[in-house]
């Protein structure tokens, strides 16, 4: 080899170690580099940044890097690049996983459809369903693979042949070497609503018109602009916001929707005539009870109420039981009685509710009431007085569950008589004036049977006031009445409460009604007669505010031992805890003393 071949190999050997060594280091600040991933993408290296120039006779300190902290140490180029590697394959990894779950359920959901097997016939499609029309059909099977067991055809086939709309040639039994159709079952279809113009079926109204307007246009009106909350509400002190708004438009619906419901509640009535200890109609649990006690059909029954005819009772008797609690009985036989359904809405009631039950009105009703609460200054955050003169420290909660302070409408007066019968009467029966019939108060207020601040702080200072003699004598009346079943033709309040709620909430915890009734016996001895909220003493009788109610502290734990406590009815709301989807919510649901102080603003004597 002569030296000018010899000296151009050196020069190509040279160039390539260059390039070698160029590409293998990436120094360079304008190389590029490429790297594996699921998201692949090219790289800058970053260019270093020039070091500070040092003079001569400067040292350089150790710690003159700000950026590093003791302990710490900063990350190169390389272990960021390795860091986002891992994480790109991590992420691919996941995403992996997640389409592998997505199939598997979406597999399984496949498989476990019924299905239908036919041999013979033809698939056909009739207002959205597809079925068979001719040949034989078998089925339906529960799913995929019982349908497999029978037939000999593989799941996969039996899904390509629902998919494909082909045929599967069968193994087993009546289908070995039959060409077989499989359908997925239909589904009950007799509560869907029905497109007039496609015969394709919804689950619901509404997506049945969101069809209608997208496949067929022209068809149904455009829609209805929806009313908001007027812009001048946002300039009140302090202003009112959308979700409040909101809130009191949902209320106003729930009331009218409550009223709504009552409708189609009636009471069967019974007028037995020349009867003068029973100048009211007597009142039948249902058909089937009024049957047996007066020994009709059913049938008959109904006929009489249709056709307005009276009826010669066959036989049965009546108990009558007075004031003094004592009892009489009648005979039936002979007599003739009248049946007749008794409503709970008059039928003008009924047409006011049509009439409001729309978006508008409850616009305008909402918009009433946000006018009145802002005048009264119910819309502050706290130190809020709401309709029933009660104290707000932190004002109303407008929330769908807000505890004892959430907003709520109390109708004011419950029911109202026409010709001698009493009927509801509506939370709105003047449209033009939402609070004729409401107060605007705390949710805690909203019972039964109303209190207010005079009567509470009355029956506390007359408490205060007795010798320990009369309290003991008070206890011992409360507890002899409370020990039996009825006290003058009335059911005793814990007795009633009992026989009416063990079944329900307490049937696991006691063995009988009666034990429920016995274990508050022993809580009504241990609060020494007196409300646990209120500290007032509790009524053995009658239906006011002061009568004794069973209460479970914690409602989610039910009617239980160790959970319940008497009060006075005044004290027992419903308790919504159920609609407490966010644990971290940690305003009262239960009452205590220091709240109902503070809510009636009662003042006691310091113990």
């Amino acid at each position: 080899m002569n030296r000018i071949t010899k000296r151009k190999n050196e020069q190509k050997r040279r160039k390539k170690n260059k390039k070698r060594k160029l590409t293998k280091s990436g120094s360079s600040g304008y190389k590029r580099q490429r790297f594996s991933g699921y998201a692949s993408e090219i790289i800058e290296s970053e260019e270093p940044e020039p070091s500070p120039e040092i003079s001569a006779g400067e040292t350089v300190s150790s710690d003159t890097s700000p950026e590093i902290s003791a302990g710490e140490t900063k990350e190169t180029d390389c272990d960021r690049r390795g860091r986002e590697k891992k994480e790109r394959e991590q992420k691919r990894r996941e995403e992996a996983a997640e389409r592998k779950r997505q199939g598997n359920a979406k597999l399984s959901a496949s498989i476990s459809k019924p299905c239908i097997a036919n041999i013979g016939g033809i698939r056909v499609e009739k207002n959205g369903i597809i079925t068979f029309e001719g040949g034989t059909d078998f089925g339906p099977y529960s799913s995929r693979p019982i349908a497999e067991d029978a037939t000999g055809i593989l799941i996969s086939t039996i899904g390509n042949n629902i998919f494909k709309k082909i045929k599967s040639r069968g193994k087993n039994g009546v289908f070995e070497g039959q060409k077989v159709m499989f359908i997925n079952a239909p589904v009950d279809t007799s509560n869907r609503v029905f497109c007039k113009h496609c015969n394709k079926h919804f689950s619901i109204k509404g997506g049945m018109r969101d069809h209608v307007r997208a496949k067929h246009p022209n068809v149904l009106p455009p829609v209805r602009k929806f009313n908001t909350m007027p812009e001048q509400y946002k300039t009140f002190t302090p202003p009112i916001s959308p979700q409040q708004y909101s809130f009191i438009v949902n209320k106003v619906a729930s009331n009218i929707g409550s009223d709504i419901t009552k409708c189609d509640q009636k009471t069967l009535m019974a007028m037995i005539e020349g009867v003068e200890e029973l100048p009211e109609p007597l009142p039948s649990v249902n058909i089937e009870g009024a049957a047996k006690k007066y020994h009709f059909t059913e049938q008959q029954i109904l006929d009489s109420i249709a056709n307005n005819e009276q009826l010669t009772i066959g036989g049965g008797k009546h108990k009558l039981r007075n004031e003094l609690g004592k009892t009489t009985t009648i005979r039936l036989a002979g007599r003739t009685v009248t049946f007749s359904w008794k409503h709970k809405v008059t039928e003008e009631d009924k047409i006011k509710l049509t009439e409001m039950n729309n978006n508008e009105i409850r616009h305008k009703l909402a918009r009433q009431y946000c006018e009145h609460m802002n005048a009264k200054g119910m819309f502050a955050n706290e130190n809020v007085i709401d309709g029933n003169g009660g104290l707000l420290k932190n004002g109303f909660v407008f929330e769908r569950h807000g505890g004892l302070f959430n907003l709520s409408f109390d109708r004011i007066e419950d029911e109202y008589t026409v010709n001698g019968q009493t009927f509801r009467k509506l939370h709105y029966p003047n449209l033009e004036n939402a609070l004729e019939n409401i107060h605007v108060v705390a949710f805690m207020a909203n019972v039964a049977c109303k209190a207010s601040t005079a009567k509470i702080q009355e029956r506390y200072d007359i408490y205060k006031n007795k010798s320990e003699e009369q309290r003991e004598e008070d206890l011992k009346n409360v507890l002899e009445i409370s020990k039996i079943a009825t006290h003058n033709g009335k059911t005793t309040p814990l007795y009633a409460h009992a026989e009416r709620t063990w079944t329900d909430e307490s049937k696991g915890a006691f063995d009988t009604y009666q034990a429920y009734w016995q274990h508050m016996l022993v809580l009504l001895k241990k609060q020494e007669g007196l409300c646990k909220v209120a500290k007032i003493p509790m009524s053995a009788f009658g239906s006011g505010p002061w009568s004794m109610s069973c209460d479970a502290i914690d409602p989610l734990l039910g009617h239980v031992p160790d959970n319940l406590r008497l009060v006075c009815r005044y004290n027992n709301p419903q308790d919504f805890s159920k609609l407490n989807k966010d644990l971290t919510d940690t305003r009262p649901t239960s009452l205590t003393t220091d709240i109902h102080d503070e809510y009636w603003r009662i003042v006691r004597d310091k113990e």
